[in-house]
């Protein structure tokens, strides 16, 4: 699994790399074997009259799941990215659930399990 971070509109943060490192290790490792890349953007936009807000976009990418993206705002970095990865993790799961059961109904296999009838 690939990872990689980006900054945009910020000034890069070692901190926050390694912050980015062990969540996605921890919500998106055991996807491991599933994942070829999971590149994440963090930016800053501001928004007129609001304070100036962070966003979060994570995407995941593997043999199975051609593309998952999650997109996070917030107003502090480290809260943001938190829960973007943690919805990442979520979403993965689920995208990968759905890719199994579409190939095991093309298997045919959605009947009674192997050897048994």
């Amino acid at each position: 699994m690939d990872f990689e971070i980006r900054f945009q509109g910020l000034d890069s943060s070692d901190p926050l790399r390694e912050h980015a490192e062990l969540l996605v290790l921890a919500h998106l490792g055991r996807f491991r074997a599933e994942l070829t890349q999971v590149l994440i953007v963090v930016g800053r936009r501001n928004g007129g009259i609001r304070p100036p807000e962070i966003r979060c976009e994570i995407t995941a990418t593997g043999p199975r799941l051609p593309g998952t993206t999650v997109d996070h705002r917030g107003l502090h970095a480290f809260p943001a990215l938190s829960l973007a990865i943690q919805r990442a993790g979520r979403a993965v799961r689920h995208d990968l659930g759905r890719a199994g059961l579409r190939s095991a109904a093309a298997r045919g296999s959605r009947g009674a399990p192997a050897g048994k009838s």
